[in-house]
């Protein structure tokens, strides 16, 4: 008596051969596939961006959010801020932010969607005097 490959399924009536439960076993998994892809709007999606586009006032532009996503969008850094956005139809969007951008100090900026996009930019500090050094 053979072995089912797969016990949950057994195929007992007919073609009982190993080809048919490999055959049966890959339709199962083909059609798994194309529910998750059904799940996911039917297209392969890129991972959301977030860039500089401007220092003063402190612009940043985000791209491949889901379209229409709400986003909550915060900067920390000397003071932190938060702001909220509605991706556009093509979901991207830009945001500025009408505080000093202090090069000296680290800020982050991350950017959470609804719908659960996400990304982050961090901006490093630049070189900087040391205090009290006069210039």
């Amino acid at each position: 008596m053979a072995t089912d490959i797969c016990p949950a399924f057994p195929l007992e009536v007919g073609h009982t051969g190993p080809a048919m439960r490999i055959g049966v076993v890959v339709i199962l998994a083909l059609g798994l596939a194309l529910l998750a892809s059904a799940a996911n709007g039917g297209e392969a999606r890129k991972k959301a961006t977030l860039k500089l586009a401007g220092g003063a006032p402190l612009t940043v532009r985000g791209a491949d959010f889901l379209a229409g996503e709400k986003v909550r969008i915060t900067l920390s850094g000397k003071v932190t801020r938060t702001k909220q956005v509605t991706a556009g139809a093509a979901g991207g969007f830009v945001v500025r932010f009408t505080v000093a951008f202090d090069r000296c100090t680290a800020t982050i900026v991350r950017a959470v969607g609804a719908k659960g996009s996400l990304a982050g930019l961090k901006l490093p500090p630049l070189a900087c005097p040391a205090p009290g050094a006069g210039l």
